[in-house]
């Protein structure tokens, strides 16, 4: 189902958002913490919540 668009078509752009999931095994794979430069300039400076994403499973390069 595509939800309708209150912005109207593109040209040359298909209409819809493509989601994909899948559940397959992420192997092999390195643990990673994920942030942003933002969040890292400014956990030194100001009070920040800490929304890092950490340890996550990162895929090989070489398998995706």
């Amino acid at each position: 189902m595509i939800s309708p668009s209150i912005y109207g078509s593109v040209p040359g752009l298909k209409d819809g958002i493509l989601l994909e999931v899948g559940f397959d095994d992420v192997a092999p794979n390195t643990p990673r913490n994920i942030s942003s430069w933002a969040c890292d300039f400014a956990a030194n400076r100001v009070e920040v919540i800490d929304n890092r994403a950490l340890v996550v499973p990162c895929c090989h390069p070489g398998y995706t």
